[in-house]
């Protein structure tokens, strides 16, 4: 890397680890690249953008399935004192995986959230109380939630 010249070896990288296969005993490579600009990369994103209009995400189509959120951690969470959130999120995914497939730690968070509860750190990790899903169960209104009917 220090017989690069600044200026004149644009897109020129120095590699060393994980991500590019070193042969043994090579404690780096050189890499060409290409340099692309500002305006350069707003037109290939504009491009891509244009690529992909009019697909359709996962995410965004409607899979018909309702599902009480909140009564669905307490399932999953079932006797136990307290479980990771890790675990939760697998749990969840097992239940429904068209609902909580794609869901994340962002996702749990925002539904305990949204109860007044919240995932709490245990020995220095994320963990969801069944206590505290349990209090948060019995503090929602009855009118418009799913677990009242």
């Amino acid at each position: 890397p220090h017989k690069l010249r600044q200026g004149l070896d644009k897109g020129t990288v120095v590699v060393a680890g994980d991500g590019v296969k070193l042969s043994p005993g090579q404690s780096s490579i050189t890499i060409r690249t290409h340099y692309v600009d500002d305006d350069q990369a707003q037109e290939l994103a504009d491009r891509a953008k244009a690529l992909r209009d009019g697909v359709t995400t996962l995410r965004a189509v409607e899979t018909g399935e309702e599902r009480d959120h909140l009564a669905d951690i307490a399932t999953v969470v079932g006797d136990a004192p307290k479980v990771l959130t890790q675990d939760v999120l697998k749990r969840l995914a097992g239940l429904s995986g068209s609902v909580y497939g794609g869901w994340s730690f962002i996702d749990l968070k925002r539904t305990l959230e949204a109860a007044g509860e919240e995932p709490k750190k245990s020995n220095g990790r994320m963990v969801v109380h069944r206590e505290h899903i349990a209090r948060a169960l019995a503090n929602r209104p009855d009118d418009g939630s799913a677990s009242a009917s």
